[in-house]
């Protein structure tokens, strides 16, 4: 992973304002090769680093759950119990989602280490391409505001990624936007 050294210390400043998230929207791209279909979205208590992805923690978590977040839909319970158990000591709450009539599904994570500095904040699950004319953004209200300093979208599965292209290399796996709504606190 590499990033541009400039953007970095824009990332780090000395007092970052803290956003409080109300909310999320997630917007899907179509028009790629490999639409993200299902991710984790983790919240930062502080700015994120360049080693958060780099030392493997964050991709390891999202291994272990990517199974069964694939699997979340539009019949998986207000919160369902395999989903508890991949992260500990939480409480997945299922959002419901505004304006959307489709198979997504949207899970915040409530609870774990109150102290932890970077912490998974949302799952979510986009049906599979081929079964949808039309997938629309992905909005939410949380179930519990959140104070977090940055995000990181780690996508677990693609869509129709097309073997051909996937074993040449020129696959491209992206989401449009992933972002919060809320305000912004600066002490």
């Amino acid at each position: 992973v590499q990033v541009d050294p400039r953007v970095e210390a824009l990332a780090a400043r000395a007092h970052p304002a803290t956003a409080i998230a109300t909310g999320i929207t997630i917007r899907r791209a179509l028009n790629f090769t490999c639409p993200a279909r299902c991710g984790i979205i983790y919240g930062f208590r502080r700015p994120p680093r360049v080693s958060d992805i780099s030392d493997g923690r964050l991709k390891d978590l999202a291994a272990a759950a990517a199974p069964t977040i694939c699997e979340l839909g539009p019949l998986s319970g207000d919160s369902p119990n395999a989903l508890k158990d991949c992260f500990e000591d939480t409480e997945p709450v299922r959002l419901s989602l505004r304006g959307v009539f489709c198979a997504c599904a949207c899970y915040q994570i409530v609870g774990g280490d109150q102290d932890a500095e970077v912490f998974p904040l949302a799952v979510f699950s986009f049906p599979i391409r081929s079964q949808v004319q039309e997938i629309p953004d992905m909005r939410a209200t949380l179930a519990v505001p959140v104070a977090i300093q940055g995000m990181v979208v780690a996508v677990v599965e693609v869509d129709n990624h097309g073997d051909e292209l996937w074993n040449e290399g020129e696959a491209n796996v992206d989401l449009e936007y992933v972002g919060i709504e809320g305000y912004a606190y600066v002490p």
